[in-house]
């Protein structure tokens, strides 16, 4: 049998010519445009209205002019940007245009409905006013369904939280409402009451990641004994409570925040825990709130609460950084709270040890890694600013005592891996987690 291909169509049709723009004839009348809108105007810093009349009016006839040249053929996007002196402040403008049977525009505008949101707010330098938080709700509220993450960053003391949460009566409830869709919340430089708390539990059971940044939890008493809510989609959570005024946080203060939830998948943990605490572990242990719990990250001042090893005897990666610089002997602690026979000792099966931001001193270490076989990684930052301050017979001895323990245990000196399970890092608003 033989197959014939149909008759291709005839290439002779003579191909329709693209109409071409003329820049020039739009160039002299932009020159002529900005020079007669702007020529006897003054800045005024305060005077947003006129910023934003000037941007508005040149993009419309900038546009006007364009559709003038070429009514066909085209679309486009006109931007108007005025800045103040070297771009500290300033106002910008859009106007675009595309024909009705633009077939890419139209499906643009069309699907953006279904596409999802992430919503960031950063409330530091800026405290609304209540009305003016109610229109940033109510422009967000109905596209709840929408959002797959939620950032907030404010100040503990401004007195939106509430509103934000939804938890006040005058407000619109935002983060309940938008809640139950959220993959992600991350929130940062704020107080919780402990209602606050519940609620992002009771509202959010499809949360994949939730990271509370220099967090004030208020007293777990406030709502009296509440069994713990389900959440079985989390996988990672960091719990960085406020330090200062209520002194060290140890394990103690994190206890009840742990009872509160059950995460049968979370896998990582960031807590800080700072202090020589020895809480002893409460009745319900880390492990039964989190049985899947394989890394801890450490975030201290100094020392060290060891008692944080004893809540989670099955973990099998420990990161701890350090953000002081006198991390000599901390690194030395943390072996021996993690050889203690109370945290197992959790030596035995740790595959990977993390020191971040701190300088080890490597002699003696032998005696507590020989047979193990974990994995050390050294920040390399702090390595080799503590070589640069070494005279030569401190730094043979330093590396001799390297090559002793390389012999023991594998000691990586090198940048530590980005884990991609770890925390994604949209919305950091500069800090340090």
């Amino acid at each position: 049998m033989r197959v014939v291909s149909p008759l291709q169509p005839s290439t002779s049709a003579p191909t329709p010519t693209r109409p071409k723009f003329d820049v020039d004839l739009l160039k002299s009348y932009m020159k002529k445009l900005i020079s007669t809108t702007l020529e006897k105007e003054r800045w005024d810093s305060k005077d947003k209205d006129k910023q934003r009349a000037w941007c508005k009016e040149i993009s419309e006839r900038v546009k006007g002019r364009m559709l003038e040249i070429q009514p066909k053929g085209f679309k486009f996007i006109v931007t108007t940007i005025i800045n103040e002196n070297l771009g500290q402040g300033g106002r910008a403008d859009m106007a675009s245009h595309w024909e009705d049977c633009d077939t890419v525009a139209q499906e643009m505008w069309a699907n953006s409905g279904s596409l999802s949101l992430e919503i960031a707010i950063d409330l530091r330098w800026w405290s609304p006013l209540a009305d003016i938080l109610d229109q940033v709700i109510d422009a967000l509220l109905p596209h709840k369904d929408r959002w797959a993450s939620f950032a907030l960053q404010t100040n503990s003391d401004d007195g939106v939280m509430a509103g934000i949460l939804g938890m006040a009566p005058q407000h619109n409830a935002l983060v309940v409402s938008a809640l139950p869709s959220l993959a992600s919340v991350s929130i940062a430089d704020t107080s919780l009451r402990w209602s606050d708390w519940s609620t992002l539990l009771q509202h959010g059971p499809k949360l994949v990641e939730l990271v509370l940044r220099n967090v004030d939890i208020g007293r777990a008493g406030d709502l009296g004994n509440v069994p713990p809510v389900s959440m079985p989609h989390l996988e990672r959570f960091a719990l960085r409570l406020k330090t200062g005024r209520s002194g060290p946080t140890g394990t103690a203060l994190l206890d009840p925040v742990v009872a509160s939830f059950f995460a049968p998948k979370l896998h990582t943990l960031l807590v800080n825990v700072t202090g020589a605490g020895t809480a002893p572990p409460p009745n319900h242990t880390w492990q039964e709130a989190m049985p899947m719990l394989k890394t801890l990250v450490i975030q201290t001042e100094g020392d060290i609460d060891a008692s944080v090893f004893q809540r989670c005897p099955h973990i099998s990666h420990i990161s701890v950084s350090d953000s002081r610089l006198e991390g000599h002997p901390l690194a030395r602690r943390i072996l021996e709270h993690l050889a203690d026979p109370s945290t197992g000792p959790l030596l035995d099966q740790l595959d990977t040890l993390t020191l971040l931001a701190m300088i080890p001193t490597y002699e003696g270490w032998e005696k507590f890694l020989s047979g193990k076989k974990l994995r050390v990684c050294i920040d390399p930052v702090f390595e080799i600013a503590t070589r640069k301050s070494m005279d030569t017979k401190n730094l043979q001895d330093r590396e001799a005592a390297i090559e002793k323990l390389k012999a023991i245990v594998p000691v990586e000196i090198c940048p530590i891996p980005k884990d991609n399970t770890w925390f994604s890092n949209r919305w950091r608003f500069g800090g340090d987690d």
